[in-house]
């Protein structure tokens, strides 16, 4: 009910539908934070302002994810407005027939200037809209997600349902004992770190030995190759049940699940680099 009343209220009195002011809204936002552009590293076979009517071969060009990433890190919040696209841009006003193209192909593609979204984006950056929509009602406690670092995982709890609430229960004494503790992250001591990183090296050159052995004795009669690929067989099996042991034993949530008001939620999350030291 108060979403009904809050978007009447804009949508009738405040920002009542007008597609060319939304449209120029949009523009206006985009000339002021900057557009982004095609990186010179990023070279395509066409444009991706100006695509064919049809998909070109070999559309979306594609690049390795580790050059993407070093183009723009993903610790890295500062916008970089030269980036790596493969992507088609459509004009919603005049290119629509090229985007139905693209789709009827099952090819992604970027549509610009739909009055829709502008009207949406018009409305999202009004002062005070995106508050009143997220606030709600304000005693309201809502889902939130709290994570050490910038780093959002998705993830299954492998724990039990008696291993979550002792889990939970240590986390609530330690902060009713004043301490601010959250629930675990995996992330563990360095040293335990560095101790785990070196077990897996170990076990994944294991893992190495065993893969050239097995693919060697396929393909040769060789009494000596089967007696040392037996001997690397059971010391991997050995060694990845280890692991698995080692790995649900050990195993910390990377992020952690809260319920908090809209109010709480942005004095923790409007936070600037500075302030964080």
């Amino acid at each position: 009910q108060w979403y009904g009343e809050l978007r009447r209220e804009y949508d009738t009195n405040i920002l009542p539908k007008d597609d060319e002011r939304s449209l120029r809204f949009v523009e206006a936002e985009r000339q002021r934070h900057g557009d982004y552009r095609q990186s010179p590293k990023a070279r395509t076979p066409y444009d991706i302002h100006d695509c064919p009517d049809h998909p070109p071969e070999g559309y979306p060009m594609q690049w390795p994810v580790l050059e993407v990433l070093d183009n723009w890190s993903p610790d890295d919040a500062t916008p970089n407005h030269e980036i790596y696209q493969g992507f088609c841009i459509f004009d919603y006003r005049t290119e629509l027939h090229k985007a139905d193209n693209y789709r009827k192909k099952e090819l992604p593609f970027i549509v610009r200037n739909d009055p829709a979204v502008a009207r949406t984006a018009e409305r999202w950056n009004h002062p005070g809209y995106m508050e009143k929509l997220l606030m709600g009602k304000e005693d309201t406690m809502r889902r939130a997600e709290y994570s050490p670092n910038n780093h959002f995982m998705y993830w299954v709890d492998r724990r039990s349902r008696s291993e979550r609430r002792r889990a939970q229960k240590r986390i609530s004494d330690r902060r009713k004992a004043g301490d601010d503790a959250h629930n675990g992250f995996g992330r563990g001591e360095q040293e335990q770190m560095a101790e785990a990183i070196h077990e897996l090296e170990d076990f994944n050159k294991l893992k190495g030995l065993y893969e050239e052995a097995k693919d060697y004795v396929e393909d040769h009669d060789d009494d000596e190759a089967q007696e040392h690929f037996q001997e690397l067989k059971k010391a991997f099996q050995k060694a990845r049940e280890k692991k698995n042991e080692q790995s649900i034993e050990n195993w910390k949530p990377p992020t952690e699940n809260l319920r908090m008001t809209y109010l709480d939620w942005l004095k923790h999350a409007n936070v600037t680099d500075d302030n964080l030291g």
